[in-house]
């Protein structure tokens, strides 16, 4: 949490403004099983779903696949305040 606040004062000039807010995650099956079905997330926002992801994976986290209202967001796509997201564990196999 102290990261998080430190990160929010750090803005650097002409970088968009952050601030701590929530995410929620959805996740079914191992991932909701290891990160719970229904979690609520603090981290500074806007954000990139990589920068999300990066965090889970730091947290020793598989890296899901992530949509927002049915849609797969890409790496670079922006997480905003309120954002509720579903969380899919892509298994590839042949």
């Amino acid at each position: 949490r102290d990261e998080l606040l430190r990160r929010d004062r750090e803005t650097a000039a002409g970088v968009r403004v952050q601030r701590v807010g929530r995410i929620r995650t959805r996740a079914a099956g191992a991932l909701g099983a290891r990160l719970g079905r229904e979690r609520e997330h603090l981290l500074a926002l806007p954000a990139t779903v990589e920068v999300f992801l990066r965090e889970l994976a730091s947290a020793g986290q598989g890296l899901p696949a992530v949509y927002r209202d049915g849609r797969r967001l890409a790496a670079r796509d922006l997480l905003r305040d309120g954002d509720e997201l579903d969380l899919v564990l892509v298994i590839a196999g042949g």
